[in-house]
C-alpha cells in the first residue's frame, strides 16, 4: 500500500504513532521516495541480526513504550537481556515515537545512564 497509495499510508503510520498528533501527508509529492521507503521497509522485514545481538560491547540501552504497537515493550525487554550490560526503560503510557512524544523523560534517563556508567570518565 506504500507504492500505491503513499500519502495515506504514512499518515495511517503516524496516527498510530502520534495519536494526538495532526500530521498532513495531503499529497504524494511531500513523501520522499516511497519506493526508497519500501525497500526500506523491506530490508527490516528480512533483516535478522539476532545472532549479533551478544557481540555488542559498548554501553547500550534500550528505550520501550508500554503502550507501542509498532515493537512492544516485551519484545524490546528481551532484547535488552541479550545485550551484555544492557539498561531497560519502560516509558508508561508511550507509544512508539518515544523520542518525540517523551522527550524531557527520554533526556533525563539518557542522562542518568551517561552519568551512573562514567561513560565519559576521564583517563
Amino acid at each position: 500500500s506504500l507504492l500505491i497509495q503513499p500519502s495515506k499510508t504514512l499518515r495511517d503510520f503516524y496516527s498510530i504513532i502520534f495519536p494526538s498528533a495532526k500530521i498532513a501527508f495531503d499529497c504524494d509529492s511531500l513523501i520522499p521516495s516511497p519506493v526508497k521507503m519500501a525497500q526500506g521497509l523491506n530490508f527490516l522485514s528480512e533483516c535478522d541480526l539476532s545472532g549479533q545481538i551478544g557481540r555488542i560491547k559498548i554501553p547500550a540501552i534500550v528505550i520501550a513504550g508500554s503502550d507501542d504497537v509498532i515493537v512492544s515493550a516485551a519484545l524490546s525487554e528481551k532484547l535488552a537481556t541479550l545485550i551484555p550490560g544492557c539498561k531497560f526503560r519502560k516509558i508508561k503510557n508511550a507509544g512508539h515515537g518515544i523520542p518525540f512524544t517523551h522527550t524531557n523523560e527520554i533526556k533525563l534517563f539518557i542522562q542518568e545512564f551517561i552519568r551512573d556508567g562514567n561513560i565519559f570518565r576521564q583517563g
